[in-house]
């Protein structure tokens, strides 16, 4: 025990965070258990809300805990609730760590004949570990290779044997996945490469296959798949046979268009960077064989499938490919951004300029960036001016609109900033359109005389939203309580309007006009008693309090005192209500 660092309780909070040292307390004591230390590496089990429990492992060293780990779903890494309660039932009961020797040393000290007593007690409690048998012994100098069929019932069976949908049969399904990603991981620390790799293509492979019996919610299942990608990446640097590789770099080809296919969720994401890391000149040519020959299976995105696949032959082909053919693939797979910056490159601005035109409107703004990197600031400017031109009104011209302001603002071109502001504030009358009138409006000194207009057209419109709104910003209390008034007139359309402007127009009614406030809090006060539910006690009883200020300033408690009281007895069964207004002293 000596040579374990004193651990506290800061230490604990500094690793797991102050959330996760909180939540554990419940666990401490009933939920950890078969707890050991291992040298500095201390281990338990946590029953967690799964049926299983969670394995923990912590690690500490001279300057406390320097790693840890949890099978939960969010324990990688170890800063989860599960870490912490080890971590707290060690500081409060260390003797319940029972200390053990590593595990090599356990197996080394004991005969033929225990360990095969021991491996029958474990097939016995566990009887799915008898298959392991069937596979080859890591570290075994006549290690045969792995046989992938057998992996393949493996992960067939997992999968099949959790229903689709259950809550928690994705996690569950992956801890049993990770169990044979483990197996793999083996094989590599003992310098087997090729069965590893066996293990990652066959279990990544299968599990793809059959993904859709899998109801993978949180991406449980896909992490195993990408670990399988990160393992077949290191089995690169030591495997060397060309046959063996041109296997390996298909499943990873494979996984990479697989998720393509599938919409890009995620699975693979590193693939092609170890394909472009690891692979020869030949090689990548032979794997841009299979991009080209690849073709989305269509569906929703599909120009998307397409322009990814282009930017990945490009990445393949990159050192061979003289500039015709990079434009010629950027066309033919929809790689614009890349069209545009290899064309202007080249001082081929008008061919940029017109491939630029045939883009759709939510890439254009990106396009015109380009060639505003490329000092081509008017040709951009007149791109996006000729798409508003001819584009519908939708959000995309709404963008449009706002980056010419922005580039008319860098300009100091304040005239041509303001008829913009001015153009997307009509567009969608909100108050931050409003706001950014005024904010450009003031630069030219035109607001002042600006402003009435803009009332009086909003006046005309009957936008009466808006004009409460502006009237509450600008701290106008009459006008802003004839615009609420006339706004109530069509509640049944414009309820939930309504409440919430009523609100805004009552906090800044309440210095000048405290008794409309204190009518239109009143108005909110009774609605949310009777729609029930603390949520809806907690605002009334902010209300009131704010109400019962107003009566004071008023210097009229005792109306207020008849009121509150009247309040709590028409609601005198609400137990809720009651501690809600009792909180704020009502």
């Amino acid at each position: 025990m000596s040579t374990l660092p004193e651990l506290t309780e800061t230490d604990v909070a500094r690793w797991v965070g102050s959330t996760s040292l909180g939540r554990a307390s419940s666990y401490v004591g009933s939920a950890v258990f078969n707890a050991r230390r291992v040298g500095n590496v201390f281990k338990a089990e946590c029953q967690g809300t799964m049926p299983a429990p969670y394995r923990v492992q912590v690690t500490v060293g001279k300057r406390g805990i320097t790693s840890a780990d949890c099978s939960c779903p969010v324990g990688d890494g170890g800063r989860c609730k599960h870490v912490a309660a080890l971590l707290l039932t060690w500081l409060d009961d260390p003797e319940e760590f029972v200390e053990v020797a590593e595990l090599e040393t356990v197996l080394e000290q004991r005969t033929k004949e225990e360990l095969i007593a021991l491996v029958r007690m474990m097939i016995a409690r566990h009887p799915d570990l008898e298959t392991i048998l069937d596979l080859p012994t890591p570290g075994s100098a006549s290690a045969e290779p792995v046989d992938p069929n057998f992996i393949s019932r493996q992960v067939r069976k997992i999968i099949k044997g959790h229903n689709y949908g259950d809550y928690g049969s994705a996690y569950a399904a992956s801890q049993e996945l990770e169990e044979l990603l483990r197996l793999g991981n083996v094989y590599a620390e003992d310098e087997d490469a090729n069965n590893a790799a066996t293990i990652y293509e066959t279990l990544a492979h299968e599990i793809l296959d059959n993904y859709d019996e899998v109801y993978d919610h949180d991406g449980e299942v896909i992490s195993v798949v990408n670990s399988c990608v990160t393992g077949l990446g290191d089995a690169l640097d030591t495997i060397k046979d060309p046959a063996r590789r041109q296997e390996i770099f298909r499943t990873l080809y494979d996984i990479y268009l697989w998720d393509i296919n599938y919409g890009g969720i995620g699975v693979g994401d590193e693939a092609p960077d170890y394909i472009l890391a690891q692979a020869t000149a030949e090689e990548k040519q032979l794997v841009a064989g299979w991009v080209r020959a690849a073709k989305p299976k269509g569906g929703p995105y599909s120009h998307w499938k397409t322009e990814a696949l282009g930017g990945f032959l490009l990445d393949l082909e990159a050192e061979s490919l003289d500039d015709e053919a990079f434009l010629r693939i950027c066309w033919e797979t929809g790689r614009h951004d890349d069209l545009v910056t290899r064309l202007l490159e080249l001082g081929r601005l008008g061919e940029a300029e017109e491939a630029a035109r045939q883009v759709e409107d939510y890439r254009l703004i990106n396009i015109a960036e380009i060639f505003i990197a490329h000092n081509h600031e008017e040709t951009a400017e007149r791109l996006i001016r000729r798409r508003l031109s001819t584009t519908e009104k939708t959000a995309f011209s709404g963008n449009f609109i706002e980056w010419l302001k922005a580039r008319a603002e860098k300009r100091s071109d304040w005239t041509e900033a303001l008829a913009l502001a001015q153009q997307l504030f009509w567009n969608n009358p909100i108050l931050p359109g409003y706001e950014e009138v005024r904010r450009v409006a003031e630069k030219v000194s035109m607001w002042e005389s600006l402003r009435p207009d803009l009332i009086k057209r909003l006046t005309h419109k009957n936008n009466l939203s808006m004009l409460t709104e502006i009237h509450v910003t600008d701290h106008e209390v009459d006008a802003a309580l004839e615009t609420l008034d006339k706004l109530k007139s069509r509640k049944g359309a414009y309820a939930y309007m309504y409440d919430t402007l009523s609100i805004n127009v009552a906090r800044v009614a309440e210095q000048t006009r405290p008794r409309d406030a204190i009518r239109l809090y009143m108005e909110q006060v009774e609605p949310l008693i009777d729609a029930r539910g603390r949520e809806n006690y907690k605002i009334a009883a902010g209300y009131l309090a704010r109400v019962r200020k107003l009566y004071k300033q008023l210097g009229e408690v005792p109306e207020w005192d008849a009121l509150i009281a009247d309040l709590r007895e028409k609601n005198r069964t609400l137990r809720a209500l009651k501690e809600e207004l009792n909180r704020l002293s009502l």
